[in-house]
């Protein structure tokens, strides 16, 4: 079998379920493009990835299949034909959509245009080998734009734009997509070969410090993780012997290292002159009996270390994700094939159509289309918008914990005829979704239904999550010198 250019893809919407114990994931990432075309044929590429491990790879160019793992050497060859067959028939799925959308939004291939889908499934596996579906997913992007969704719920296609209305309603009049029980087709067919290669492999931890880039007098104080599978890892940086809050912390989020383990690295800003503080950092895996806390020693050579171990990690995360494909929506910019990338993952898929429902002087009511598959709960951020927030008054960020079983809740104590953001993410073991997001100004009126149309000063925007220039930051961190007050959920 011969070998495929190595790429590194870009889709933000959404992602990938590691496997823990006995979860697993399965998704196909797709991308066409329009250049190179011939007879309006395009460029395509594909890889399909196991557990969030790469498994192998197609391009159109060279029309071959290529196996990532040494266990997919062993099938039988009519299976890996069956699954070759199904990469080229997608490919030609996949090229019909995108002559369809780019005549649908008046595009001119020679423009440079690009669809992206992203189709998968997350199962539980039982002790007698039955799978059961957790999630499933098929999803599509255009030119970095969220195209068109299929809700595995209701079995209906759902339009996030205009230009895709037309092929929503056809395949809602067509008949029900059967993709997911496909995915679960071929996770079956790859847990049979791919036992052997998910051993657990036991992890390095280092805690190191550096002086602040953003203030003189501080140092920042970190917790690296690495070599670890499988993925879901927790890590606590403690003082003395209390955990310090998750919203004072930075994270790297869990991304790949190039032997298909992974890292994790936390940080936090502290006093250099705290010198009676002992810090150390906790970590929980599953390759280990009980938590390993590792001792920041304090030394006069620490500011070299942390600089050496910060180099060799931005080394790591420049160079891992070469050959590892990476979907990522990304907002008002047309997503592009590079060859090295790094980003935090979001691992879970959150929930959609956030909206307010009630309104009153000071409170509002919102709700939400529950997120698929299993989470732990989720987690409102309220907070004034930048244009509302009094600079001198240190308005924090409210941060709401509510039931995974709950679809709304009550935000009380709030100012009225102020505009808010509400942004609302799921969370399952520490990782967070993308989040979404409403707007609203509490009103005069007594609380009520907004069915129907809104004033003015009651106008709900829902906004995209914005990707953050700080690599350390994740999507859902509050900006810097933002500080999030714990309230009890009101549902």
């Amino acid at each position: 079998m011969g070998a495929a250019p190595a790429v590194c893809l870009v889709f933000l919407c959404g992602v990938f379920v590691s496997a823990l114990g006995d979860e697993h994931s399965l998704y196909y990432l797709y991308t066409i493009q329009s250049k190179n075309s011939s007879d309006r044929i395009y460029e395509f590429s594909a890889v399909t990835l196991l557990d969030d491990r790469q498994i192998d790879s197609y391009s159109s160019t060279d029309g071959v299949r290529t196996p990532k793992q040494d266990w997919m050497k062993e099938m039988k060859e009519s299976e890996w034909k069956d699954g070759t067959d199904k990469l080229k028939y997608d490919r030609e799925l996949l090229n019909w959509v995108f002559n369809k959308q780019m005549k649908a939004f008046r595009h001119s291939e020679s423009d440079g245009h690009t669809l992206q889908w992203r189709v998968g499934c997350e199962v539980e596996k039982d002790s007698g080998g039955s799978l059961s579906v957790l999630n499933c997913t098929s999803e599509y992007g255009y030119d970095g734009q969220n195209l068109i969704s299929y809700n595995w719920t209701s079995r209906r296609w759902s339009a996030s734009v205009s230009q895709a209305k037309a092929l929503e309603e056809e395949w809602n009049a067509g008949p029900v997509d059967q993709r997911c029980e496909d995915c679960v087709h071929w996770m079956k067919t790859y847990l049979k070969y791919s036992t052997t290669d998910t051993k657990l492999t036991s992890l390095d931890v280092h805690v190191f410090a550096k002086k602040s880039v953003t203030d003189s007098k501080k140092l920042t104080l970190t917790c690296l993780a690495t070599g670890f599978y499988p993925k879901d890892v927790e890590i606590e940086l403690r003082k003395f012997t209390t955990s310090l809050p998750e919203h004072l912390l930075t994270s790297s989020g869990v991304r790949p290292n190039e032997d298909g383990t992974y890292q994790l690295r936390k940080s936090v800003e502290i006093q250099e002159d705290e010198t009676a503080a002992e810090y150390n950092c906790s970590v929980t895996h599953s390759t280990l009996e009980v938590p390993l806390i590792k001792k920041w020693e304090r030394s006069h050579s620490q500011g070299a270390l942390g600089l050496a171990v910060g180099g060799a990690v931005a080394s790591v995360i420049l160079t891992v994700l070469v050959g590892v494909v990476i979907f990522i929506w990304k907002k008002k910019q047309q997503a592009t094939i590079s060859t090295a990338s790094s980003t935090s993952f979001s691992m879970i898929s959150g929930p959609k159509n956030l909206k307010v429902v009630e309104i009153s002087p000071t409170s509002v009511k919102v709700q939400w289309e529950k997120a698929p598959g299993k989470i732990n709960r989720y987690i409102l951020f309220v907070s004034l918008t930048q244009t509302n927030r009094p600079s001198l008054t240190g308005e924090s960020i409210r941060k709401i914990m509510v039931s995974s079983g709950k679809d709304s809740a009550e935000i009380k104590c709030l100012k009225a005829g102020r505009l808010y953001d509400i942004s609302l993410v799921s969370e399952k073991r520490g990782v967070q979704s993308q989040k979404t997001t409403v707007q609203v100004t509490p009103g005069s009126k007594s609380s009520g239904s907004l069915g129907g149309s809104m004033e003015n000063h009651h106008e709900i925007i829902v906004m995209p999550e914005e990707t953050s220039s700080d690599p350390d930051r994740r999507p859902n961190d509050p900006p810097p010198g933002e500080q999030l007050t714990l309230l009890p959920s009101t549902t």
